[in-house]
């Protein structure tokens, strides 16, 4: 009875070792062919390894070319045509229409006092409107204007009006906007919003006048008066308008930047297509980084086993 008890204990101990030993096969197989599969969809880990014979700087010992035909985005080539579509706006300037009545508004008041009133009142007048502007007499304009003749103030009253009408529609600018956008590249610029002007012209900025050199505008219009007015004269005028007038066009910085990311966005990224047997890499060559960007490329763009490697795979494991 006992000896027929050991002898089932043992058949019983038998059939459970072969039965972990079939389940150890089936595991073994199953890894044995999930593992190239699992590769097959991770091909950054193929590209790791198999790129690292390839350095830039050495020289290629084989021949190698594209497993596969694929496209992808070139980096490089895609960001010079983004800065290009951004370079090819050229900065907005724009006319300011608050700018010019507040200089109009100066100049009426100016010549307000000096009709209007003795030349004592007047030069309290027109410091008083000077200091609410936050204007400094540094040439001492009002004394000068004190000191004419009624003649002689009326004549120049009269020509200031009018040079600084014609000075606001030319477009006063800003010295320091020039240098921005000179600093940036650009030698012209878009005008927009000037009276008498349709769309945005472009204009070249050494043909424009900032406040700073308001003669490169006047000389050509003060002869005019050259008759009539004495040459001192023309120097008073010449420092009421650095004085009273204001820059009415001024660069657009925040107009010029959204326009520019528009011309950005609306660049489309420059692709490359790469056919199945061209070649990458060629013998006894020296090995640049952007074979290396292709390289890197066309390991993910490819699986890590080709069908007929993993059958027989399978087929070897089985």
């Amino acid at each position: 009875m006992k000896k027929a008890t050991k002898t089932g204990t043992s058949e019983y101990g038998i059939q459970r070792i072969t039965t972990y030993s079939w389940v150890l096969m089936v595991l073994v197989a199953v890894g044995a062919m999930l593992v190239p599969i699992l590769l097959s969809l991770d091909t950054s880990m193929v590209a790791r390894y198999s790129l690292k014979k390839y350095q830039v700087g050495e020289l290629c010992d084989e021949d190698v070319y594209a497993p596969a035909t694929f496209e992808f985005i070139d980096e490089a080539k895609t960001k010079e045509a983004l800065e290009e579509a951004q370079r090819a706006v050229l900065p907005t300037f724009t006319y300011s229409l608050n700018e010019t009545l507040r200089a109009t508004s100066r100049m009426a008041q100016f010549i307000d006092a000096w009709q209007n009133y003795s030349p004592e009142e007047a030069s309290v007048r027109v410091r008083g409107m000077l200091e609410r502007e936050g204007l400094t007499d540094s040439q001492q304009i009002v004394d000068r204007y004190a000191s004419l003749s009624t003649d002689d103030r009326s004549q120049l009253l009269l020509a200031s009006q009018e040079t600084m009408q014609n000075l606001l529609g030319r477009g006063v600018y800003s010295e320091q906007d020039f240098n921005t956008v000179r600093a940036q590249g650009y030698t012209t610029f878009l005008l927009k919003d000037m009276p008498g002007s349709k769309g945005r012209p472009t204009v070249a900025i050494e043909q424009m006048a900032s406040k700073d050199n308001l003669e490169k505008n006047m000389t050509s219009w003060l002869e005019a008066y050259t008759v009539s007015i004495k040459g001192y004269q023309l120097v008073l005028l010449e420092d009421t308008m650095q004085l009273l007038i204001t820059e009415n066009v001024r660069y657009d910085r925040n107009l010029t930047l959204l326009e520019r990311d528009q011309a950005k966005s609306a660049t489309a990224p420059i692709y490359v297509t790469v056919t199945k047997g061209q070649k990458i890499l060629e013998k006894d060559k020296v090995i640049t980084a952007s074979q290396v960007a292709l390289l890197e490329e066309a390991a993910r763009h490819r699986t890590a086993y080709s069908m007929l490697e993993l059958i027989g795979w399978s087929v070897y494991t089985v």
